[in-house]
């Protein structure tokens, strides 16, 4: 089973809607569990995206950067990936500013970290279709043969249950 890389949407998305740490916290310390298991983890710049807040999140995240957000993204295999996508988007036909949004977020690291490790991503995105408003993760994805997977779909593969 490939590791999961989570985007900073499956911890925002959880903590402001469906999962929020009141209701559910056994979300949170099965997402510790799995961690612990080598099953899932997120990459460095996911760590610096969320740790800035001032809300639980932020907090949560602080207290678990080397349980969860310990996957580095720099490297000269990364950072070729990187340009990978970068060539990708332009021959899609996204406008010059979108494509410097996308460059300037995790989200390309995270997709190219995950090709270089053979590890899949997780995130709440779904893909663009034929808009070329917004570079999306799952696109990013299948672009270079990476796997991505929304949280509900990796909660299941993954055993999850709470009772």
């Amino acid at each position: 089973m490939p590791l999961r890389l989570l985007d900073a949407n499956v911890f925002i998305q959880a903590k402001n809607s469906y999962y929020s740490f009141d209701l559910v916290p056994a979300f949170w310390s099965w997402l510790e569990i799995q961690a612990t298991a080598g099953a899932l983890a997120s990459i460095d710049l996911v760590y610096k995206e969320l740790k800035d807040g001032s809300d639980e999140l932020a907090r949560w995240v602080k207290d678990r950067r080397q349980a969860i957000f310990h996957v580095g993204s720099s490297s000269p295999v990364v950072a070729g990936h990187i340009a990978s996508l970068y060539t990708w988007a332009r021959g899609e036909g996204y406008r010059e500013h979108t494509i410097k949004d996308f460059m300037a977020s995790a989200d390309p690291f995270l997709v190219g970290t995950a090709a270089s490790l053979g590890a899949m991503v997780v995130t709440q995105e779904t893909p663009a279709g034929n808009s070329r408003k917004k570079v999306k993760i799952p696109d990013a994805c299948v672009s270079l043969g990476v796997l991505w997977e929304p949280t509900f779909d990796m909660m299941r593969s993954l055993g999850a249950r709470f009772t």
